[in-house]
């Protein structure tokens, strides 16, 4: 018995005999002679009162379990990346994926499908300075984000823009 990590096992050797004729019984046997002698011992450990109720004080663990990764090293060497975000005080923030929209006065997606500050949403949209009067704005913005979808897929290396994406 292991108290530290809870783990029971028994040393002993199976009945073959009894394996053979009914494995299920066999194991089931040895679990519940295995669980009633942890749990007889876990009993025994000295405990104190808690607002969910008693809790036991486990020893140190005395079976050393294996990992399914091996442990982090404690003292590595730090990439160039990390030491140049360490000289300049650069720390990773992960953006939310709501922002607020002024124009609709309420919280929406960042990305995608009714995101926020979306220039296809405007009812209207006001000429700049030196602007023609004959020019659509709106199919100025769908040519400009085209461009811009286009330019991304050339940065991707020539593929389609992911499900949805240009128009």
């Amino acid at each position: 018995l292991d108290l530290g990590n809870l783990l029971a096992y028994s040393p002993g050797a199976v009945d073959p005999a009894a394996f053979r004729a009914d494995p299920e019984a066999a194991c089931r046997e040895l679990c519940r002679g295995a669980t009633q002698a942890l749990f007889a011992k876990v009993f025994q450990l000295p405990t104190s009162a808690a607002p969910i109720g008693r809790l036991a004080r486990l020893p140190e663990p005395t079976t050393e379990v294996p990992r399914f990764k091996k442990a982090p090293a404690v003292n590595r060497a730090r990439t160039k990346w990390e030491q140049f975000a360490q000289e300049r005080g650069i720390t990773k923030k992960k953006r939310s994926k709501i922002v607020y929209d002024e124009m609709a006065g309420d919280w929406k997606r960042r990305h995608g499908y009714g995101k926020a500050n979306d220039v296809q949403d405007l009812a209207i949209i006001e000429a700049k300075a030196g602007e023609d009067a004959g020019t659509d704005p709106f199919a100025a913005a769908r040519k400009e984000k085209k461009k811009r979808v286009e330019a991304q897929s050339q940065r991707r290396g020539g593929e389609p823009p992911p499900r949805g994406g240009g128009e």
